[in-house]
């Protein structure tokens, strides 16, 4: 049973499970057949050789280039170095909040089997 979104049909016709079939949480992963972990980690792939390039094709760093400019002309870059390390703090400190957030619901999910807190509504516990 799906806590939020119900998919319907087939997650994997030749080994016949059903989204349906998929628990929650950590124990859902286990539920992926082989092959569909493997083409989450082709995509994951495809995306790191083809759509987030930041050598150019002699393999230098190109020039005006810093690590983590992948965005191009989009990416907000901050010549004030005050500026600069007052909005890379806030992106530390949101970065580490995410952190514990998911390690959080993991933690719950790993000790009661879901990640819904007790007393939510439509909480199992």
């Amino acid at each position: 049973m799906q806590d939020i979104l119900d998919f319907p049909g087939y997650l994997s016709l030749s080994e016949n499970i059903k989204f349906s079939d998929v628990p929650n949480g950590i124990a859902g992963f286990a539920m992926i057949p082989t092959f569909g972990k493997l083409q989450i980690l082709a995509f994951i792939g495809v995306m790191e050789l083809a759509t987030w390039k930041f050598y150019d094709k002699d393999g230098n760093i190109p020039a005006g280039k810093a690590p983590g400019d992948v965005a191009g002309d989009l990416w907000v870059r901050y010549q004030d170095p005050e500026t600069k390390k007052y909005k890379l703090n806030i992106e530390l400190n949101n970065g580490r909040a995410a952190m514990m957030g998911s390690l959080g619901m993991l933690m719950h999910d790993h000790l009661t089997g879901s990640w819904i807190p007790p007393g939510f509504p439509d909480s199992p516990a």
